[in-house]
């Protein structure tokens, strides 16, 4: 299932939520609770990238197991900065760098999402999460990442630190990921906040998808690892 690894993930996407794109209530709901109703996840792997990070990578299918290290690297040319360093513990093969490159190191002109502004609802509000729930405009998405399209967005609000902590992914209709057909989705991303940068990075993803293959139902586990963020 090597193939179903091609940066599906939210990291290779351009997230912003702003405040003139939510509803009234929502930004209500930030004012009264003093949180910012702007917010940026680093677009770690657009053109405009700055920050230089350590990815691993862990892909569970059935009872195999893939582990692989790479770091993004800002400063080299663009189609080039995602570099794999090993897979198992061992050197990449030809075969190897050539997969992990068609799945990584494709230009990412014009990957932005727009959301829908109708989208925007509070699903809960307790003691110690805001959460919000959004969609995206699928015409509005590339066609490599089209799926989240069919995707409803859950973004959770710490009210102690006034933080987003994660994002959540579930599928509202059956997905085709590279040509395979996906029917369960699940994917959580974690975010830290950084007062230096003035900016949310994400520190992990983990990803669970239901795949029918070849007649029968494939379980795909995936956790990325992000670490060593640094501006060069």
């Amino acid at each position: 299932m090597s193939y179903m690894k091609h940066s599906i993930l939210l990291f290779a996407l351009l997230f912003g939520l702003s405040a003139s794109a939510q509803s009234d209530e929502v930004k209500e709901k930030f004012a009264e609770y003093q949180m910012s109703a702007d917010l940026i996840i680093q677009n770690i792997k657009d053109a405009d990238a700055e920050y230089y990070f350590d990815l691993k990578s862990t892909t569970l299918n059935g009872r195999n197991i893939k582990v692989e290290v790479s770091h993004f690297e800002p400063t080299q040319a663009e189609g080039n900065r995602c570099i794999l360093e090993s897979i198992d513990g061992n050197l990449p093969s030809a075969a190897d760098l050539k997969t992990f490159d068609n799945a990584n190191n494709t230009k990412q002109n014009g990957i932005n999402g727009t959301i829908e502004h109708a989208s925007w609802q509070i699903v809960r509000d307790n003691a110690e999460y805001l959460t919000v729930s959004f969609v995206y405009e699928k015409s509005s998405l590339p066609k490599k990442y089209s799926f989240l399209g069919d995707c409803n967005a859950l973004a959770y609000f710490n009210k102690k630190s006034k933080t987003l902590e994660k994002i959540q992914f579930l599928n509202s209709a059956p997905l085709t990921i590279k040509s395979n057909e996906v029917f369960l989705l699940d994917m959580t991303v974690y975010c830290d906040w950084s007062d230096i940068a003035q900016a949310y990075f994400i520190s992990s993803e983990t990803m669970r998808m239901s795949v029918y293959l070849n007649e029968q139902v494939v379980v795909v586990k995936e956790t990325n690892e992000y670490s060593n963020y640094r501006k060069l």
